[in-house]
């Protein structure tokens, strides 16, 4: 089955996929306490909200992801499940 890891080729529990209109891959990398985006033909990620395994409640960070919604403006809505909230996160924002 593969490796779990915080890599940018590895994942610790994936929990929801999801495309955008590019063809990037989303990816709820639920113990990472991130969200990944793996460009169309890549297999390495970029984070692109929260951080490698670092849980918390601020702007910067999830606490358990587990579902994500990527709108056709590139604006994701992240269920932010311990946290007990939905992150509106548009693409280009700040870690």
């Amino acid at each position: 089955m593969g490796t779990a890891g915080s890599t940018s080729t590895l994942l610790y529990y994936p929990y929801d996929v999801q495309f955008d209109g590019y063809g990037n891959m989303y990816v709820v990398d639920y113990y990472n306490h991130r969200i990944q985006r793996f460009p169309s033909g890549s297999n390495a990620g970029v984070t692109v909200a929260g951080s490698s395994g670092s849980a918390g409640s601020s702007r910067s960070q999830i606490y358990y992801p587990t579902k994500i919604c990527v709108s056709s403006n590139q604006t994701m809505y992240i269920l932010d499940t311990s946290n007990y909230r939905v992150l509106r996160w548009q693409m280009g924002d700040t870690l």
